[in-house]
């Protein structure tokens, strides 16, 4: 496990430096798929120990994201879920955004808030630079609809640029994790071509096998925390999600060069 990530660190750092944004986007490129190869092998391995007393178990951890009131903390709970999603890792969040209850096996837990830390802090440091450009002073929002069903467009305000800004980060570092994970898991598939089991009365790879029993575990103690908590609703996330205009196109190239080797507290917004 350290050795992975002081490997994912270098790429990261090297990234981070380079003056040049290919380079950097193909090193952050190499990183997030030595990641993702990482989490789908470790299911694999895992599964091999199935009958160990070593074998990892399932486990719920606290995260604090900031503080209750905070500006945006939707957002940075939503790019949580993000990265736990790519990491096989389901959450409980509090109503007010401001904790989150990941759950999963440890070692996706670890690469889930070492993540998380890095791209809040990018995410935030990228939106202030955005805001003091001060391109999104042009722009206007829907705001809604009036009493005879029309749109009503309002100039934009700080506030609704950065959170049009994170929206587009979040989707871009979305479809990123997405394309890796997929990447990851074919790779995986050529790996162990050789290898299969029987599920259900039908063969199938062990690469599959793994990620679905892997899944199948975590939801299950998922499900186990949320009756035992008596969870009643679900989390309602951002009011909307921003798929177009200036400030949310901002956001999408910030979440293509992003990269997760940074790890300072998260602070503004």
């Amino acid at each position: 496990m350290e050795s992975v990530i002081t490997r994912i660190g270098k790429l990261l750092a090297k990234a981070e430096s380079t003056d040049s944004v290919d380079e950097a986007e193909a090193l952050f490129a190499k990183a997030q798929a030595l990641a993702s190869r990482y989490s789908v092998e470790l299911a694999v391995a895992r599964r091999s120990q199935a009958k160990t007393e070593a074998r990892e178990t399932p486990e719920e951890r606290t995260i604090d994201l900031g503080r209750p009131g905070q500006h945006h903390l939707k957002q940075i709970a939503a790019l949580f879920l993000v990265v736990a999603t790519a990491n096989d890792v389901r959450c409980l969040i509090a109503t007010n955004s401001s904790v989150m209850y990941p759950m999963g096996f440890p070692s996706d837990l670890d690469v889930t808030e070492a993540i998380h830390v890095a791209l809040s802090e990018q995410m935030v440091r990228f939106g202030n630079a955005w805001l003091r450009a001060g391109d999104w002073r042009h722009e206007h929002y829907d705001a809604g609809v009036d009493r005879w069903g029309r749109v009503v467009r309002k100039p934009m305000t700080a506030r609704v640029a950065r959170r049009s800004f994170y929206e587009g980060f979040i989707t871009e570092i979305r479809r990123r994790f997405t394309e890796a994970r997929d990447e990851a898991v074919a790779e995986s598939e050529r790996r162990h071509a050789a290898e299969s089991a029987v599920a259900d009365g039908k063969r199938v790879s062990v690469t599959s096998l793994a990620l679905r029993e892997k899944t199948e575990e975590v939801n299950e103690f998922h499900r186990q925390r949320v009756r035992s908590l008596r969870v009643r609703s679900s989390w309602r996330g951002s009011a909307t999600m921003a798929t177009r205009g200036p400030s949310s196109e901002a956001g999408r190239r910030a979440g293509a060069r992003a990269s997760m080797s940074s790890a300072r507290q998260v602070s503004g917004g």
